[in-house]
């Protein structure tokens, strides 16, 4: 009897052992099931590549574009290396890292591109050598290709050989200047049409006119890639209530930290996840 009830004792102590540790929950297990979901939510997606059918030079490869490598090595040089191209009237202008540039465009067809007439000042440089590079990337260009990777545009020239000999992306603030249509906040359609915003990148000026007019400024870093920010955001009359649109675009635009341009002339405003916030359509004011 006693070896009976001294097994039966043995067997419910096993038994609630058992369900106490089924209970206890495992903390190593808890914070991993936690922990992986969190960080592929919040990470930033890695850039994508995505080839540009160049089909009209003038609208889609216009403008300013820093000049970054040169026969596949970084350019150092003492300022900032550029070109800025005008397509409608074949002219190309920029700086070597020290000199200006100003020449002509030879462009026959949406692609092929060549350069006559380069003619730079003469400032002694310390960075000669990749001046030197720069200008004989171009002489020896043939024609060109785009592409984005994430916010980022790039504009690539070709040898006549098939080599990538000079390497630009998209930095042109004068681009962002002008009028712009509210076309998605968050991912969603904004029905209004009369929701515009006037951006002014070059004097760091920023206004938006919908049911109430909203002035900020814009603030550019010039050490990240298609930097924008916007600040220091409110409305003309301090005792206005902003719509429901209006407060998530002031939400949107504050949490903003990059752009990209599209090929088409779209902006979107993207923030430091990579999440594009705000897309604007180019409209022209009468």
């Amino acid at each position: 009897m006693h070896s009976h009830f001294t097994t039966l004792l043995q067997a419910l102590f096993i038994i609630t052992c058992l369900t106490a540790s089924a209970a206890t929950p495992n903390h190593k297990k808890h914070r991993t099931s936690l922990t992986e979901p969190q960080l592929e939510q919040t990470a930033p997606a890695a850039g994508t590549t995505r080839d540009i059918t160049i089909t009209n030079p003038a609208q889609q490869l216009s403008g300013e574009w820093e000049i970054q490598e040169v026969r596949r090595k970084r350019v150092m040089t003492a300022d900032r290396a550029y070109l800025q191209f005008d397509f409608n009237n074949a002219r190309v202008y920029g700086s070597s890292g020290c000199n200006f540039i100003n020449g002509s465009i030879i462009n026959t067809n949406s692609i092929a591109i060549s350069f006559k007439n380069l003619t730079t000042t003469h400032h002694s440089c310390v960075t000669a050598s990749a001046e030197q590079a720069i200008l004989k990337a171009l002489h020896d260009t043939h024609s060109m290709r785009a592409d984005t990777d994430g916010h980022i545009t790039n504009l690539y020239f070709v040898s006549s050989h098939g080599s990538t000999i000079l390497s630009m992306r998209r930095t042109d603030l004068a681009a962002l200047d002008g009028a712009w249509q509210v076309h998605m906040i968050d991912s969603l359609r904004v029905t209004d049409d009369n929701i515009r915003v006037v951006i002014d990148a070059t004097q760091g000026e920023f206004h938006a006119d919908a049911t109430n007019v909203i002035n900020g400024n814009t603030r550019i870093d010039y050490n990240v890639p298609a930097s924008i920010q916007f600040e220091n955001l409110h409305p003309t009359d301090d005792n206005v209530v902003l719509t429901a649109t209006e407060s998530q675009l002031m939400l949107a635009l504050e949490e903003t930290a990059v752009y990209n341009l599209g090929a088409g002339g779209e902006l979107q405003l993207i923030d430091i996840n990579g999440v594009s916030r705000v897309t604007l359509q180019r409209i022209n004011l009468r």
